[in-house]
């Protein structure tokens, strides 16, 4: 079963976490437009350690949008679309736990 649901403000600081961690002496922020801060393999990488480091803190498994790591916006945006597809999957995953709980 999923950990209690994280908030945005959670969310928002692992990710950033997760960017400082991966590109140290780089200034990182939510505005930072996110096509600038690496070439696209590292965007990559970034997003999958992201996917490791929110399964193993929240218990649910994110599901990367393909193609994120072509996002053009601000590292904010990209949060918001992981956190809406996070909520969206730890939500249905409380939901089949009580649904297996009820068969049990």
């Amino acid at each position: 079963m999923p950990q209690p649901r994280l908030n945005l403000e959670q969310f928002e600081q692992m990710f950033l976490q997760v960017l400082q961690s991966g590109l140290p002496g780089q200034p990182v922020s939510l505005q930072s437009i996110w096509q600038e801060l690496a070439d696209e393999q590292q965007r990559r990488a970034l997003l999958q350690k992201f996917k490791e480091v929110a399964g193993e803190a929240t218990g649910v498994e994110l599901v990367i949008s393909p193609g994120m790591e072509n996002f053009q916006g601000q590292v904010q945006s990209v949060v918001i679309q992981l956190f809406h597809v996070y909520s969206t999957v730890h939500l249905m995953e409380r939901i089949n736990a009580k649904i297996l709980a009820r068969r049990a």
